[in-house]
């Protein structure tokens, strides 16, 4: 199989991964989590775990806006604040229980999406290096 079919592949199986849209495969799956994490902390009124979870969703948007290790790094540190608050938080176990899951779906999904986002940077820096010196 030639170089450039084998990085179209890739790519072409790096984003079905990701999803062609924002219900779709992971970012279906981390968008659905977060959703019903938020109505579900609606319901709890525990102010201190929404303020994590917006602060989680802003370091996502910007993740995907500028594809920072930074901001998937800031983003895991705060998950386990996250779930150092939801310990303390006065919830009753049922509640709690169903939050923690919610949470790690959210980060879990969230990791994946950003180690495919990741793999297809680097697709496409080899692309660029297959490519150059190449003219019509």
């Amino acid at each position: 199989m030639s170089v450039k079919l084998e990085l179209c592949r890739f790519a072409a199986d790096a984003q079905r991964d990701l999803g062609f849209n924002e219900d779709d495969a992971l970012q279906g799956k981390s968008r659905k989590a977060v959703h019903t994490l938020e109505q579900r902390l609606a319901e709890v009124n525990e102010p201190r775990l929404t303020i994590l979870m917006l602060l989680m969703r802003r370091l996502e948007k910007d993740f995907i806006l500028r594809g920072g290790d930074r901001d998937s790094d800031s983003l895991v540190d705060l998950a386990g604040e996250f779930e150092t608050a939801l310990a303390q938080a006065n919830l009753v176990p049922d509640v709690r229980s169903h939050v923690l899951e919610l949470i790690r779906a959210y980060k879990s999904s969230f990791l994946s999406i950003a180690d495919t986002r990741r793999s297809l940077k680097g697709n496409r820096r080899s692309w660029g290096r297959f490519t150059t010196g190449f003219t019509r």
